[in-house]
Order: structure tokens, then sequence, then C-alpha cells
């Protein structure tokens, strides 16, 4: 067990560490660690924060001296006030760095390396006072609250740059969350001001969003949440019985993205794929095209499929890409590709006059033209005016979400 010990009053305090005899327990040669929230288990091991005369440090220790040292140094400046918040998610200890006086927060990452120690993200914004700081969310990802100053902001990483990020964001500064509690697969707490709704979140956008569920009653006065087992328990106000005790099992509390997930899930599976082969960006067939866009553009996942999709009448396919005459002297560009309905999937047509990397951008639609299939799918068209100066044109459609 690590613990700090100080005097009433102190910002820092001295790290100790015990086995629960006299013998066992000692300081761990005089560090200093920040008192807020100030220690994470990394395995036996702990990480802390350790004042310094230029910038805060991020250390790690055995509770021995020889084996405490400094993992990496923040960024020194910017701040004045300081608070920091460490959580422990799949390996990572995340340490989140604030002001009390300054709108800025930095997330910090340590896998307890030198290496691999570094800064994932920063916000502009403070920390609400009502708000919990930071979390475990999911195995592997943490999640933080920003207060803008517009907005309301929650932030996840999964520990790496392009990895972490804004997940949500909405203009009421009324909005409140509260009563976090982090299962190994998300976290999970209430949103909202005046009326609340159940949300989780695994770290990543798509992870994120209202709990999909009929509550039987309102949230009340003393909204609490309690992860015990398999469920999560929380009390409602029902018209009934007044105050009651609920609970749902955590596999049954679903976002809407987490119901777009499971609907591929069901494709790839029913393809014959599984583990790294099921995944949307894996490519098991060598055809050349990616699960996500056979699943997208309904192409057959059980074996090579690269079909281009008849115009005007094909139901499957890759986006059938042409160029025509248009109505003022001049070329059209014709994008027509088959679109599922309710699958959570954005369709981004991009044109490009070079195929250099980075030149796509969304193209400008002169006519869009969309017609239902049937009950999964919709054609779609879109027309737009060529450059008579492009010396080419390349267009792709763009497929993302899940």
């Amino acid at each position: 067990l690590y613990f700090t010990t100080g005097s009433s009053g102190e910002i820092w305090s001295q790290l100790w560490k015990t086995d629960g005899s006299v013998a066992g327990t000692a300081s761990t040669g005089g560090s200093t660690v920040q008192n807020s929230e100030g220690l994470a288990a990394l395995g036996d091991e702990v990480i802390f924060v350790k004042t310094s005369t230029v910038a805060p440090e991020i250390w790690r220790s055995d509770g021995t001296t020889a084996g405490t040292h400094l993992l990496a140094p923040m960024s020194a400046g910017g701040f004045s006030g300081e608070i920091f918040t460490l959580t422990s998610s799949g390996g990572l200890v995340y340490v989140r760095r604030a002001s009390y006086f300054d709108s800025v927060i930095e997330l910090w990452r340590t896998d307890g390396t030198a290496a691999g120690t570094f800064r994932v993200a920063s916000a502009s914004g403070r920390t609400p006072y009502y708000m919990p700081a930071l979390s475990a969310a999911g195995r592997s990802s943490a999640a933080f609250w920003v207060e803008g100053e517009s907005n309301f902001q929650l932030w996840g990483s999964n520990g790496t740059p392009s990895g972490s990020g804004l997940l949500y964001t909405t203009a009421d500064k009324n909005i409140v969350a509260e009563n976090n509690v982090s299962s190994p697969d998300a976290l999970y707490f209430l949103l909202g001001s005046s009326t609340f709704k159940l949300w989780k979140t695994d770290g990543t956008p798509g992870g994120t969003g209202e709990v999909l569920m009929d509550n039987p009653g309102s949230w009340g006065a003393s909204r609490k949440l309690m992860l015990a087992g398999p469920n999560l328990y929380f009390p409602l106000v029902t018209a009934a019985y007044g105050r009651e005790l609920f609970a749902i099992a955590t596999s049954a509390l679903k976002t809407q993205g987490d119901i777009y997930r499971d609907a591929y899930a069901t494709w790839s599976s029913t393809a014959g794929l599984s583990g790294e082969a099921a995944s949307p960006t894996a490519v098991p067939r060598n055809d050349g095209v990616a699960n996500l866009l056979k699943y997208a553009f309904f192409l057959d996942g059980t074996s090579a499929d690269n079909r281009t999709l008849t115009p005007g009448s094909g139901v499957s396919g890759l986006p059938a890409i042409s160029i025509g005459n248009g109505s003022n002297d001049g070329n059209v560009l014709r994008i027509e590709f088959i679109r599922r309905m309710g699958g959570g999937l954005t369709y981004t047509p991009k044109i490009s006059a070079t195929l250099t990397a980075g030149s796509f951008v969304a193209m400008t639609a002169q006519t869009t033209t969309v017609t239902p299939v049937d009950t999964l799918r919709e054609r779609v068209v879109i027309e737009s005016q060529l450059d008579p100066t492009a010396p080419a044109a390349f267009a792709v459609v763009e497929v993302s979400g899940l």
C-alpha cells in the first residue's frame, strides 16, 4: 500500500509504502507528492507527480529509495495554482494537469518508462468544480471534462495523440456530469441540468452517447450510480412507489453507436470473420476492399468481391464514377453509390485533381438525387460541374463511422 503523509494545509506531502507491518513501513526517501489525487497504481508500483523548480515531473516508485526515479518533466510555464489528477487504465496511468486560475488543461500518459511518458492532449478551458476531473473509461482509455468559454466538453484518450480529442460538446453551460462509475468496458455518468440522462463512454467518439433505455421514473434529487458485478444499480422516483432501486446488466446498456457497431459485428460474424480479420479496416479476402467498405456498399464479405455498382439498377458494388456532358458546355462528374440506411455511417464524396496525399476535398454537388431501394439501402446520385481548367479529376466516396 502506498500513501502520503503531511501536515494540514500543505500542498505537498511525503510518499510512504507499507506491507501492513511496522518493519515494512517506510518512506521512499523524501519523495514529495502533489496532494490532489496524486497517486495511481501501475502494476505493483506507483506513479506520482513531484514538484520541481522548473516544471512538475512524473515519477515512478517501487517503494524503495533506489527504485524511485524520474520518468519525464512536464512542460514548463503556462500554469498557476496547478492541480493534478491521476487514474490507471489498461496498463497506463493518465495524468491530468490543470490550473485554478488559467484556462488550460493537459493530459499526459505513462507506461512506466521514460519513452512512454508524454503529453497526448491539451484543451482550452477549466475543470468545473462539480465534475469529476479524470476517470478511466473502459479497458485502456480515460475521459475528462472541460468547461470552455462558451461550452461544455467531454474529452477522451486511448493513450496516443491521434487517439485523443473531443468526444462531445454542447453550448449549454448549465450541463452537469456527475456520479460517474467505471466498468471494464466503459464509464457511466449522468448528464443534464434540470433533467438528467444516463450516458456512457469508452473514450472514443463512436462509443460516447446517451444510453437508450425506457426510464420507468425520474432521477430525482439524490442521483446515484453503483456498479456491482455485471449490473448497474440506480434509484429512480416512480409514480407508483416513490423511490425504487433498479438494476440493469451493463451488457444491455446501449447507445445508438453501440447498436450500429452491433449491426456491423453481426455482418462480420455472418461473413465468417473473427479477431483482427473482423476489424472494419481489415482486408481479409485480399481483394483490396476493407470490411467497412464492403459493409457500406453491400459487397460480399465471405469472399473476394470488388465489383463496381451497375448504374441505375445495381444494388451492391463500389461507387460508379463517370464524366458526361453538362448543360453549360462543360463536363459533369457523376457519382452513384448505394448507401446503407440507419447504419451510423457517413458517406462523403471527395474530389482531387492530383491524387496526391491530402489533396482530396469534399465535393460540391450541383444536384443530389436519393432514391429508396429497400428497407436497408438507398441509391444516391451526385453530379457536379468540373473545373474546365483542371488537368484531371479523381473522385472517391469516403466512408466513416463505427
